[in-house]
């Protein structure tokens, strides 16, 4: 996500759960949690803006499990052929 608009980062995850200062930067946090095997796993994604909206970097820190829910899947879509051969004429 460098280099994108925070847009991209809410468009993806949603509002973000909280926004942070550290030693003078501004970083947008989301949190995800899973229960695995009863207990609860957590992980956290960390976008650090650089210029005005800009995302300078991202850290993603947690659980494996937990961090599975950043992952982003595209679908293809099923209208779309995935064969680069044209349909045979009837």
């Amino acid at each position: 996500m460098r280099g994108k608009d925070l847009t991209t980062a809410t468009n993806l995850y949603g509002r973000h759960d909280e926004r942070v200062n550290i030693d003078g930067r501004s970083y947008y946090v989301w949190r995800r949690a899973v229960e695995l095997r009863g207990e609860l796993q957590y992980c956290e994604l960390r976008v650090e803006l650089g210029y005005r909206t800009a995302i300078r970097d991202t850290i993603l820190d947690g659980r494996p499990a937990a961090c599975s829910r950043f992952a982003v899947r595209y679908a293809t879509d099923p209208g779309i052929p995935t064969s680069s051969k044209p349909d045979a004429a009837p």
